[in-house]
C-alpha cells in the first residue's frame, strides 16, 4: 500500500466515522435525557426522604458546608472531604500489623515474621466464619453449581490451613496441633445459626469432603491461654495475637456499623437478595468479633480493654440497638448523625448533578441540530 492510498483510506475511515457520530448524536442525547429524566425523579424522591427527616438548624448547617466546599474545591481539594464520614476511626488490623513491622528491625531475628503469620491465620478464620455462613445460607437448596464453589472454596482453605500450621513450630515450638477431628468446636457460639439449621451446612456440602476445613482449628497463642505461653516463653507472641485481636474487633465492629447504619436508613423497602447479604454480612463480623473477644480472654486482656469490646449480644445486631457499638470509634461524634450527614450530603450531591443533566441535555440536542 503505498503512502497516497494509506492516507486515502485513513480520510474516507475518519470522515465515515465523524459523519455517523454527526447523525447518530441526536438519537444519543435524546436516549441520554430520558434517562437523565428518570434518575432526576429518582434521586430527588432519594433526597427527598432524608431530608424530611432532618432538623432545620442542621439542614442550614449542611448547606453551609456545601456551599463553602463548592467555592473553595477548585484551588482546595481537600474541602470536599466533607462528603467523607468525618470520624477519628479506631486503629485497624491493618494499621496495626504495619506498626509491627515497621519495628521488625529492633527484634530478634528469631522473631521476625510472626505478625506476617498470626495477621495470615486471623484471615484464614475469616475466611472460615463466612464459608461456613455460605453454607448455611444455601441449605437444603443449593444448587450442584453452589456446591461446586462451596468445595472449591473448601479446598483453597484447607490449602492455606496446612501451610499456616505447618509453619506454627518456627514461632511456637514442637507443639501438639489437634487434628479436626479431636477438636471440641466452640466457634458455634460465633455464629448465629437462627432461620437455619446447623445441618444445613453440612447438606449443601454434601459427600464431597469428610474433612472440615471451616472447623479445624489454627493454632494462636489465645488457644493455650497466657500461662502456657508464659511457660513457653512466648509471651510476646501472645502480646501480638492481642494487639492484631483488637484491630480485628474493631474492623467487625465497622463492618456492623455499616451494615446496621444502612439497614436503617434504607427509605425503599431493599429486594430479598439486599435483605440477604446484609444479614449475611452481620452474622459474619458478628462471628468474628465473638471469636476476638473470647481470644481476648483467653489471652487474659485487662478490664479496661474487656471493658471497650463489651459481650455482643442477639439483641445489639438490630438498627438502634447496642449503644456501645456506636461509641467505639469516639466518644465526642455520635456515628449515626454522621452518617446520615454524609449520605444527605451525597443524596443533595446526585440531585444536583442529574438536574444539571436535565438543563444541558436539551441545549447540546438544539445546537447538534
Amino acid at each position: 500500500m503505498s503512502a497516497p492510498h494509506r492516507q486515502e483510506l485513513l480520510d474516507f475511515q475518519m470522515n465515515d466515522s465523524n459523519f455517523q457520530k454527526m447523525i447518530r448524536m441526536v438519537g444519543s442525547i435524546h436516549r441520554k435525557l430520558k434517562i437523565a429524566l428518570t434518575s432526576k425523579e429518582e434521586a430527588a424522591d432519594a433526597f427527598r426522604a432524608l431530608d424530611e427527616g432532618l432538623p432545620s438548624d442542621q439542614k442550614k448547617k449542611l448547606l453551609k458546608q456545601e456551599r463553602k466546599a463548592m467555592t473553595e474545591r477548585e484551588g482546595n481539594p481537600a474541602a470536599m472531604d466533607i462528603y467523607q464520614i468525618q470520624l477519628d476511626r479506631a486503629p485497624t488490623m491493618k494499621s496495626i500489623e504495619l506498626a509491627m513491622l515497621s519495628r521488625s528491625h529492633s527484634i530478634p531475628s528469631t522473631r521476625r515474621g510472626s505478625s506476617t503469620w498470626l495477621a495470615r491465620g486471623l484471615h484464614i478464620q475469616q475466611s472460615q466464619i463466612q464459608l461456613r455462613l455460605e453454607a448455611l445460607s444455601f441449605g437444603h437448596k443449593a444448587t450442584e453449581a453452589q456446591r461446586l464453589t462451596l468445595a472449591r472454596k473448601r479446598d483453597r482453605l484447607g490449602t492455606d490451613v496446612r501451610s499456616f500450621v505447618s509453619d506454627a513450630p518456627s514461632f511456637l515450638g514442637q507443639i501438639q496441633v489437634q487434628s479436626p477431628d479431636e477438636w471440641d468446636s466452640h466457634s458455634d457460639d460465633w455464629i448465629d445459626y437462627s432461620g437455619s439449621d446447623e445441618d444445613d451446612a453440612e447438606v449443601a456440602f454434601g459427600n464431597i469432603e469428610p474433612h472440615h476445613e471451616e472447623e479445624s482449628h489454627l493454632p494462636f497463642p489465645s488457644f493455650m491461654g497466657r500461662t502456657a505461653c508464659m511457660e513457653l516463653g512466648i509471651e510476646w507472641l501472645a502480646e501480638e495475637e492481642l494487639e492484631l485481636r483488637k484491630g480485628q474487633a474493631n474492623d467487625s465492629l465497622q463492618h456492623l456499623r455499616m451494615a446496621l447504619a444502612e439497614k436503617a436508613s434504607d427509605p425503599y423497602h431493599p429486594g430479598m437478595g439486599k435483605i440477604n447479604t446484609i444479614e449475611l454480612t452481620v452474622k459474619k463480623h458478628a462471628a468474628l468479633y465473638r471469636a476476638c473477644r473470647q481470644a481476648m480472654i483467653s489471652l487474659e486482656a485487662d478490664e479496661e480493654t474487656l471493658s471497650r469490646y463489651q459481650v455482643l449480644e442477639k439483641e445489639h445486631l438490630k438498627p438502634g440497638s447496642g449503644p456501645w457499638m456506636c461509641k467505639r470509634d469516639t466518644e465526642l461524634n455520635d456515628w449515626m448523625s454522621e452518617f446520615y450527614r454524609g449520605h444527605w450530603l451525597r443524596a443533595k450531591a446526585l440531585k444536583d448533578r442529574w438536574e444539571e443533566e436535565v438543563e444541558l441535555a436539551p441545549s447540546r440536542r438544539r445546537m447538534d441540530e
